[in-house]
């Protein structure tokens, strides 16, 4: 997808919960939050999707602190 003429690359949900604490530098703590926060009130969330994802990224320890406050 082109947005003012950058090329961006639209992935599933999971992939983009994992990319938000990837770079929860980049876009702010309280952004990365409220995206794990959105993400897990959804009903069709796929926790074990998300944590598939977060092996591949390499954030899987940081996504299972998200996970175990927000559980």
């Amino acid at each position: 997808m082109t947005v003012s003429g950058y090329e961006i690359k639209i992935y599933d949900v999971e992939r983009c919960v994992c990319d938000a604490v990837k770079f929860r530098n980049k876009v702010g703590q309280d952004v990365c939050k409220e995206v794990v926060s959105n993400y897990l009130d959804d009903r069709m969330r796929d926790i074990s999707k998300l944590i598939r994802y977060a092996e591949q990224l390499r954030v899987k320890s940081t996504m299972e602190k998200y996970l175990e406050i927000k559980l």
